[in-house]
């Protein structure tokens, strides 16, 4: 089960980060207005925030227990996590769909995530601010493909520059 709770503990991490949650109270990604979702954020904040179960009131900071579990548990093995780590921890990702992805069998990584699409960002989120409270050091790394071709591996949907920069950084 996954669940989401809204924490201060890394409010003001951003400028335009709001807290009117309750402390430990439960969450949800609810729905993201057009203009949140064109850039989270712009517009109300909708596209950055989770919603309150009891409170109906909002926040930006919300801990995804899950993430921080499975990065937890990949840091712990191999002294790196990588977001393709945290997707196989969180079971959004099997190993048969990211050998597709290594071996180019599939146009990019995001296609055979089986969440839908605002999760995975979300969770990338929770991640990088994971790693900033350890104090981990971010590396970007090349991907290519397992082919003869060797091409680069694309990892989002929109193949946007910093979306595929977060996926290659550890």
């Amino acid at each position: 089960m996954k669940l989401l709770v809204a924490t201060a503990r890394t409010q003001g991490a951003r400028i335009n980060d709001y807290n009117w949650c309750i402390e430990g109270e439960l969450v949800r990604i609810g729905e993201v207005c057009a203009r949140d979702r064109a850039e989270p954020d712009g517009g109300c904040g909708c596209g950055r925030g989770f919603g309150g179960l009891n409170s109906h009131r909002a926040t930006t900071s919300a801990l995804d227990q899950r993430v921080r579990r499975a990065a937890e548990a990949v840091l712990a093995k191999q002294n790196y996590v990588r977001p393709i780590d945290v997707f196989l921890g969180l079971g959004w990702l099997t190993p048969a769909h990211l050998e597709d992805w290594r071996h180019g069998r599939v146009p990019c990584l995001e296609r055979v995530v089986q969440a839908s699409l605002p999760k995975p960002s979300t969770a990338m989120r929770l991640f990088r601010r994971w790693a900033q409270e350890r104090g981990l050091v971010p590396s970007e790394t090349g991907y290519v493909a397992r082919t003869s071709g060797r091409r680069r591996l694309r990892f989002s949907v929109s193949g946007a520059t910093e979306i595929e920069r977060a996926y290659r950084t550890h």
